[in-house]
């Protein structure tokens, strides 16, 4: 799951959504979570406009791992273990590589950037003599503006 996920610790609470909620339904899933000390939720509590609910939600990507499952009535419960990735990166991991990598990568084009080595500029050196040197002024311009 790419988003947030919520929880409540009042399992009358969790029985009305998961039967339908005031429109009721015929069927519905009831997730029984067992948090551990590592694998632990949010508390909403405080700024839930609904704080009898006691919501507790989960980071994206928490992984749910079942254990069992049963019936009561018409909802199946099935009882499951958080499993939330340690080594997964903070946003800020993730931009802070992107930006390592694509100051990687102007510098490893501007380093590379040898047009007295390629015959396509013959044309444009016929032209202008400082083709190459202000094409490598410009590349070097905008990888700058890369590594910023």
């Amino acid at each position: 799951e790419y988003a947030f996920m919520s929880t409540t610790l009042e399992e009358d609470v969790a029985k009305f959504y998961a039967a339908g909620g005031a429109k009721g339904s015929k069927a519905g899933v009831l997730f029984e979570v067992q948090m551990g000390m590592i694998d632990r939720g949010a508390s909403m509590e405080w700024l839930s406009q609904y704080p009898h609910e006691r919501e507790i939600t989960f980071a994206p990507l928490t992984g749910l791992e079942v254990v069992n499952t049963t019936i009561d009535q018409s909802v199946l419960v099935v009882q499951v273990r958080l499993n939330i990735n340690l080594q997964a990166l903070t946003i800020e991991e993730v931009v802070s590589q992107r930006h390592k990598l694509c100051r990687e990568i102007a510098q490893n084009v501007v380093s590379n950037f040898r047009p007295e080595k390629n015959d396509a500029w013959a044309p444009l050196v016929e032209l202008d003599p400082q083709a190459p040197a202000k094409a490598k002024a410009e590349l070097l311009r905008v990888a700058a503006s890369v590594v910023e």
